[in-house]
């Protein structure tokens, strides 16, 4: 009798993966999965060695490979069902409590097929087919997707296109560009209404070294792939388009290498702006630390690890803000357009107001509303402390744009007004401020730019 392949294993461990990648498909890069698919495939290989070992029966070994990726990735959808389970004060969605009873589930299936006497080839068949229509089913989503993407980027690589020839090689050095965002940062008209907190004074020490500050400014949606995606590529996305592929090949960021600058990106946990296959200088090593990985980790007994952005803490922002300030003493033999996106005062609330260390399960807790506040003050200051490193450090006074991607979005039991409300300021050297106005939006951020220094001819949105 042939015997059966023994795939199986393999694409329980790697159905989870592209499952999410494919319900995610516009969010997410392809490359994002990678570090995921080798790690999987290569436990596999080495768990499917070992209990063959162990149970000197391929087919054996098999089966319980598939039993234990089923129920390792299974752990955290359960846990969030679980989580509203009690019994007379038993609290089930417990890590205590489900950890392990999946042990037991596994050491129990263990010593089943350990005992068994028959022939597993024809189970063996079916977790064959199962696998394989589970894998197969996202794989047609994902081509699905991409021949609808096909249409929509002829478009945009047009507009792109025309940009390019539409703009004038000025002589003469081009002025360093730094875009610092913070993410769900307030604005001064919301941190006043939900913390009664003055930021004020940030804003007038601001306007003193020659920024001018938008008040009135918002985004057009109050979600980082959307904000983010309407400033770099200076307008708002079209139905079929890959959000975070769109944020990582951006317009912006086309331009401004044709022009002869030198990208220089500082990275995020986030996936959209982890890292960027187009920049010269990546700041960023953190892969344990991407979104798609830390939101597969917590479908799975990771769970407890990764959950609620566990390893994103206080290090990866204060190393932005330490290698930012050390930028202008780059020398790069050409200018310098540096992105940084710091994912603070978002959670997870890792900063008190002067920087000191807070307890973990202060992490996510939104309900401790002083918890936001501390942090949004103590990058307030270390902002402050880079524009004054920026400044004094640059021997030509540089372009900044410092904004916020959103307002707070949402606090449990409050409102939070509008959180399309953005912190929004610019350093335009040798430029009349009084051009500018406080309702300018982000996609209009770069065409008033590129049309101030690069002389192009871009039309301005209307402010929505």
């Amino acid at each position: 009798m042939k015997k059966s392949l023994l795939i199986h294993p393999f694409l329980f461990a790697i159905f989870p993966i592209v499952f999410l990648f494919a319900h995610n498909i516009n969010q997410v890069r392809f490359a994002d999965t990678v570090f995921s698919l080798i790690i999987v495939v290569s436990c596999s290989a080495a768990l499917l060695f070992l209990l063959r070992l162990f149970f000197r029966s391929s087919l054996k070994a098999a089966v319980l490979l598939s039993i234990f990726w089923i129920l390792f990735f299974s752990y955290g959808h359960l846990y969030q069902v679980a989580t509203q389970w009690r019994f007379s004060g038993f609290e089930v969605g417990e890590h205590e409590h489900l950890l392990p009873f999946f042990g037991l589930l596994l050491i129990f299936s263990s010593f089943l097929i350990f005992r068994t006497e028959k022939k597993l080839d024809n189970l063996c068949r079916i977790l064959n087919v199962i696998a394989v229509s589970l894998v197969a089913m996202s794989l047609i989503n994902i081509g699905l997707y991409r021949l609808k993407e096909l249409s929509a980027d002829k478009t945009v690589r047009r507009d792109e296109s025309a940009l390019a020839a539409a703009a004038a090689k000025a002589s003469g050095a081009f002025p360093d560009i730094y875009c610092i965002i913070l993410d769900e940062y307030a604005g001064l008209n919301q941190i006043k209404q939900i913390y009664n907190y003055d930021n004020s004074a940030f804003v007038d020490r601001l306007v003193k070294k020659g920024f001018y500050v938008a008040e009135r400014s918002r985004t057009n949606m109050p979600f980082s792939s959307l904000s983010l995606f309407e400033l770099l590529n200076m307008r708002l996305p079209r139905k079929e388009e890959n959000l975070y592929a769109m944020i990582h090949e951006n317009a912006v960021v086309k331009f401004l290498k044709s022009q002869g600058y030198q990208y220089l990106h500082f990275g995020s946990w986030w996936s959209g702006t982890i890292r960027s296959r187009y920049a010269d200088f990546n700041f960023s090593d953190w892969m344990f630390e991407s979104e798609f990985f830390i939101v597969l980790a917590s479908t799975s007994m990771l769970r407890p690890l990764f959950y609620s952005g566990t390893l994103s803490g206080r290090g990866r922002v204060l190393y932005q803000f330490e290698k930012l300030a050390q930028v202008p003493d780059m020398d790069v033999g050409a200018p310098k357009f540096v992105f940084a996106h710091i994912i603070c005062p978002h959670p997870p609330f890792v900063f008190g107001p002067n920087g000191e260390k807070l307890k973990f399960k202060d992490r996510t807790d939104w309900q401790n509303r002083s918890l936001y506040l501390g942090q949004y003050i103590f990058i307030t200051k270390k902002a402050e402390e880079l524009i004054e490193a920026i400044l004094s450090k640059s021997r030509k006074p540089p372009i900044i744009v410092l904004q916020s991607d959103h307002g707070v979005k949402k606090i449990p039991g409050f409102d939070v007004g509008d959180n399309r409300r953005i912190f929004n300021a610019y350093y335009l050297p040798g430029f009349n401020k009084r051009l500018l106005y406080p309702s300018i939006t982000p996609r209009n951020t770069f065409r008033f730019i590129f049309n101030r220094y690069f002389g192009t001819d871009l039309d301005l949105w209307p402010d929505e």
